[in-house]
């Protein structure tokens, strides 16, 4: 938490990011190097074992990721979690199959 300062705009070279596949897959990335010379900057990154460059469009903070990964999950995630009064029965049935039954003692 705390108040997060105006420079998480742009990543560092040595950071670790989450890397956005042109397929819509997300992956961890290394920054390798930045070009603060183009606008916006250009990024080199390592992934998968190979250096690509990208644009900061496709990178995220890996909290940055998380917290659109539970966005993406929606529902499921807050019934999982009791968010939803009447729907937590049903969904986190549903959770617990999708997680891989692991709600049954």
């Amino acid at each position: 938490g705390g108040g997060a300062g105006e420079r998480d705009e742009s990543f560092q070279k040595g950071d670790t990011v989450v890397y956005t596949r042109g397929d819509g897959s997300k992956t961890e990335a290394l920054v390798v190097s930045v070009d603060h010379s183009l606008k916006p900057p250009s990024y080199v990154i390592k992934v998968d074992g190979r250096e690509r460059e990208t644009e900061r469009s496709r990178l995220q903070s890996p909290e940055e990721a998380v917290l659109a990964m539970e966005s993406d999950a929606g529902a499921g995630s807050a019934w999982a979690r009791g968010g939803l009064g009447g729907a937590a029965g049903a969904g986190s049935d549903v959770w617990a199959a999708a997680m891989g039954g692991g709600g049954r003692r």
